[in-house]
């Protein structure tokens, strides 16, 4: 039922899943368009690019919605024929933990080295 994030031995998170996807801040998703975009519109507030095989990725920040997302798509006459994650979420909050986990032993005081 809990999920245990280890890091070199050290237990980072050890609580369900649910709770872990909460500390997330950002989600990526492929949208694959039924018109190949020429030139990327201009989107408030969502990080957005086209990627190698014409699809648009967005990143959706946890303050924000995906209807405003689509909103703006529909302004811009962008129509998605289907949408998915871009990655694992839970390989993504991994990454990011023990991301954090290295640069905060980075930066505690160094030990003397001989």
């Amino acid at each position: 039922r809990n999920i245990a994030i280890i890091d070199k031995g050290e237990i980072l998170e050890n609580t369900s899943k649910k709770s872990l996807l909460k500390q997330l801040h950002t989600e990526t998703f492929i949208l694959d368009l039924q018109v190949p975009l020429q030139a990327l519109p201009d989107f408030e507030n969502f990080d957005a690019k086209i990627n190698s095989e014409g699809q648009l990725e967005v990143i959706v920040h946890k303050d924000r919605s995906i209807n405003a997302l689509f909103e703006q798509l529909s302004r811009h006459d962008v129509q998605v024929s289907s949408l998915r994650a871009k990655s694992n979420r839970l390989e993504e909050l991994f990454l990011s933990l023990v991301e954090t986990s290295q640069s905060d032993s980075d930066q505690s005081p160094a030990k003397e080295r001989v």
